[in-house]
C-alpha cells in the first residue's frame, strides 16, 4: 500500500503523555501514538514527528504554569471543535456567496452603540474620545442598504458586557444578513438552510408567536417587562420539548427595530429561532420609517434615564439614511458561537473558541 501523504509529513507536536512503551504526542491533525525515542522527552515537550517516530526535541517545556493551564494543553482538547469551526465558516461564505450576497466589513468602533435598555455596550478611548465597541453592525448595515446594497452579510465580532455563563461571552462572533424586498419568511427559510448546513441534520420547524406561548407556559400580559421575565423564567425552558422553533409576533412593546404587523399593531414582525432550548437568532421585518424610529429612539433613552442607565447619542447618520430611503427588508442576527456548539455538541461557548475570556 502506497503510504498517504499525512504519514510522509514532518509535523511539530507536543507530547502528551510517555509510557514505557509508547509516547502519546498531540499534533495539528490529533493525537499519534509513537514509540519510545533515542532521545529523552518528558511531557509538555515540543517535538518534531515524521512518519509517527520522535526525531528532534525541539525545546523543553520549560513554562512555569502547570500543564494543565498552558495553551497547547487546551488547545489539544478543543481543537476538533476549532476544526469544525474552521469548516463551518468556510461553508456559510461559500453559501452566501452562492446566493449573491456581498459580505461586508463594517466598523468595529462606534459613538453610536444602541439605546435599548438591555444592551451593555464596552466603552473605549480613542484619542480623546469615547468610543464603543459595537453591539451590532445593524446601522451601518442598514445605511449599505439605504445607499443601494440589496443583499449584504457580516461575519465577525460583536461585544456586550452583559450576563457572563456558558452561552455568553462579552466578545462574540456574529453573523447578520439582510434581504431587501424580503419578508420574516424568507429569513426563516435561510435559518433552516444554515442550521442544515451547519449541523448535517434537517430538522422539523416549529412555528409559535409569543402570545401563544404564554398562554400555554405562562401568564397572557401587556407588560414589557413581565413579558421578558416569563419569556425567560417559564417560555425559554420549555422550548427545549420542541427541537427547532421560531417564536414569532414578538408584542409591539418589545418589537426593537422590527416593523409592526400589518394585521395586528399590537404584534410585531420580529422572531427569534431556538434550537434545543437555546437562542440561536433574532429577526426582523426591518422598520423604515426614519419619524417611528426617532420616536422609538427616544422612549429607550427616556427608559434608559428611568431605570438609572448610561444614555447615548441618537445615531443621526441612520436616521438620515432612513429618511433618504431604506428599501423593504427584513434582516437577522446569529450566534455563530451558540451554532458551533450545537453542530459540535459542546456544552459551553469556552469549548468552540480559541481563547475564552479568562484567557484572552
Amino acid at each position: 500500500m502506497t503510504p498517504s501523504h499525512e504519514s510522509t509529513v514532518t509535523r511539530f507536536a507536543r507530547v502528551l503523555r510517555v509510557d514505557e512503551h509508547a509516547i502519546h504526542v498531540s499534533t495539528t491533525t490529533g493525537v499519534v501514538v509513537c514509540a519510545p525515542p533515542s532521545i529523552e522527552v518528558d511531557c509538555g515537550d515540543l517535538v518534531r514527528v515524521h512518519e509517527g517516530v520522535i526525531i528532534d526535541r525541539v525545546r523543553p517545556n520549560e513554562a512555569t504554569r502547570p500543564i494543565e493551564q498552558q495553551d497547547w494543553w487546551r488547545l489539544h482538547r478543543v481543537l476538533p471543535m476549532l476544526r469544525r469551526r474552521s469548516a463551518i465558516l468556510h461553508q456559510l461564505r461559500q453559501w452566501f456567496l452562492e446566493q449573491d450576497f456581498l459580505e461586508v466589513d463594517t466598523p468595529i468602533l462606534t459613538a453610536h452603540p444602541g439605546l435599548e435598555v438591555h444592551l451593555q455596550p464596552i466603552q473605549a478611548q480613542v484619542a480623546d474620545q469615547v468610543r464603543y465597541l459595537i453591539t451590532s453592525p445593524e446601522f451601518h448595515m442598514k445605511r449599505l442598504l439605504s445607499a443601494g446594497l440589496e443583499r449584504i452579510y457580516y461575519l465577525g465580532k460583536s461585544f456586550r458586557d452583559d450576563e457572563r455563563g456558558h452561552l455568553h461571552h462579552p466578545e462574540f462572533t456574529m453573523l447578520e444578513w439582510y434581504r431587501t424586498d424580503a419578508e420574516p419568511a424568507d429569513l426563516m427559510s435561510d435559518v433552516e438552510t444554515i442550521v442544515a448546513l451547519a449541523t448535517g441534520q434537517q430538522r422539523q420547524w416549529v412555528r409559535i408567536s409569543v402570545r401563544e406561548a404564554l398562554a400555554r407556559w405562562g401568564t397572557p400580559t401587556d407588560d414589557p417587562d413581565d413579558i421578558v421575565r416569563q419569556l425567560v423564567e417559564h417560555v425559554e425552558p420549555n422550548l427545549v420539548e420542541l427541537g427547532a422553533v421560531f417564536l414569532t409576533d414578538y408584542p409591539a412593546s418589545l418589537a426593537s427595530l422590527a416593523r409592526l404587523n400589518s394585521d395586528d399593531p399590537t404584534t410585531s414582525e420580529r422572531f427569534e429561532a431556538y434550537v434545543d432550548g437555546v437562542e440561536l437568532a433574532n429577526g426582523f421585518g426591518e422598520l423604515t420609517d426614519p419619524v417611528e424610529q426617532r420616536e422609538r429612539f427616544e422612549e429607550d433613552l427616556n427608559h434608559r434615564r428611568a431605570l438609572g442607565l448610561p444614555e447615548f447619542p441618537m445615531d443621526e447618520s441612520f436616521l438620515d439614511a432612513l429618511a433618504a430611503g431604506l428599501p423593504p427588508c427584513a434582516g437577522i442576527a446569529m450566534g455563530i458561537d451558540r451554532l458551533v456548539m450545537l453542530a459540535t455538541s459542546a456544552d459551553r461557548i469556552a469549548d468552540v473558541v480559541c481563547f475564552p475570556p479568562d484567557q484572552a
